[in-house]
């Protein structure tokens, strides 16, 4: 009909996000602020100011503590009653006029008020200042959209729709989550539902640095896996070198190409800089081994094999990136693909072994197949063709996949 707008291909759902309780939306109103105006804009050299806005924000935490738990006091009023109460301690600190700390406090009251007068864009009161992650959100959803557009021409049914959750967790780091059954995806109509799992009493200005990478890993890789399932789509394994390491790299990739085009949404804008920092930082945890002694129990051990997994699908979409222009069309393809995780170890083991074939002499020409096979490959991922894309990868697959036999074991793929 003219005059309509057309639906979103990928579409950000986050305005009923209210998975948080009251009290763990203050805590983290709270952590946001205090990354955002007491550690991430001061220069890490001048360590007096690091100290003494580190008292300032441990301060802040216990005038806040009161509250937390008292449901008749909204989020607004919340921030706002912490923010009257800086005054009095900036007069018992005694900092001189024009003083760092004053400055960095009175921002710090500035968004804590921010809340209070301003007209809520959601129509519930209680829930908008969802729009904090949620405009983070729909950015990240825009830019996989942007990117699998293309790869989806004709191919995106009733497109996907993409259900943020944010919930809290005592670890120290974030996590991330996608899941299907539970919103009833289907081939008809694509639907994930993607869980951000928050260290409340640990978030940091890193946390804050990161929580793009971490969140856009399941917008980009987890959101579209699979997208030829007939059906519910399956959560995949942590050690799927092909999804976890190959095209989260595509992911990477991308999220840093926006960066650079200066597309950050107003939570991030200040600081891009840091964030740009902590997105690679991310990115790079992923795969590289943690600075924790070596042990011998068995999550240290699956651990290791983890990030064992990653690096190998990383490096080779590096390596494939580095040599042709492909690269990024053929992460696409492939993860819509519908494969077990043991069949993606072993096509990205084809594709190492593709892209480390030696240079024939000077003069000589060498057959090579698996450079042929790679050859026509990219070929096809530069064009979309998923028919043939489809046909090339299961030339190089060990017959038919087993579906969910326990006796499919990636580990065995990735050794062979």
């Amino acid at each position: 009909m003219a005059g309509m707008s057309a639906k979103p291909l990928f579409q950000a759902i986050f305005e009923h996000d209210l998975h948080l309780s009251l009290r763990d939306r203050k805590q983290l109103a709270v952590q946001i602020i205090v990354a955002r105006t007491l550690q991430i804009p001061v220069p890490s050299a001048n360590s007096r100011l690091h100290r003494n806005l580190a008292k300032i924000v441990t301060k802040i935490r216990d005038l806040a503590r009161p509250e937390l738990d008292q449901d008749e006091v909204s989020l607004a009023d919340f921030l706002a009653n912490l923010a009257s109460q800086l005054p009095r301690f900036v007069k018992t600190r005694r900092f001189p006029k024009g003083a760092e700390e004053r400055h960095h406090i009175a921002r710090f009251m500035l968004e804590a008020r921010f809340l209070k007068h301003t007209p809520a864009p959601l129509p519930h009161n209680e829930i908008h200042e969802v729009r904090w992650l949620g405009e983070m959100f729909v950015w990240l959803v825009a830019i996989a959209e942007k990117a699998y557009a293309p790869a989806l021409q004709g191919n995106g049914n009733g497109g996907l729709a993409l259900r943020l959750r944010t919930l809290p967790q005592t670890a120290s780091e974030i996590k991330g989550e996608t899941v299907f059954r539970s919103v009833n995806d289907a081939n008809t109509a694509r639907a994930a539902d993607v869980s951000i799992k928050l260290p409340l009493q640990h978030f940091s200005d890193d946390h804050f640095c990161q929580l793009p990478s971490i969140m856009f890993h399941e917008v980009f890789v987890h959101g579209p896996q699979a997208w030829e399932t007939v059906g519910c789509r399956k959560v995949v394994g942590e050690l799927c070198a092909l999804r976890e390491g190959f095209v989260d790299a595509a992911a990477h990739a991308a999220l840093v190409a926006e960066l650079e085009n200066a597309s950050v949404p107003r939570l991030l804008r200040p600081f891009h800089v840091e964030v740009r920092s902590g997105i690679g930082e991310a990115h790079r945890q992923r795969s590289e081994a943690a600075l924790v002694p070596e042990t011998d129990d068995n999550a240290h051990i699956h651990q290791k094999m983890v990030r064992k997994f990653r690096k190998r699908g990383r490096t080779t979409f590096e390596d494939l990136a580095a040599k042709s222009p492909c690269a990024m069309q053929l992460a696409l393809c492939l993860n819509l693909l519908e494969l077990q995780d043991e069949d993606g170890c072993r096509l990205v083991e084809r594709l190492r072994h593709a892209i480390d074939r030696p240079t024939p002499p000077t003069g000589k020409q060498i057959r090579d197949t698996n450079a042929d096979w790679l050859d026509e490959l990219c070929s096809a991922a530069a064009t979309f063709d998923h028919a043939k894309v489809r046909a090339l990868v299961a030339r190089v697959l060990p017959g038919p996949s087993q579906g969910d036999s326990p006796q499919s074991d990636p580990a065995r793929a990735f050794f062979d």
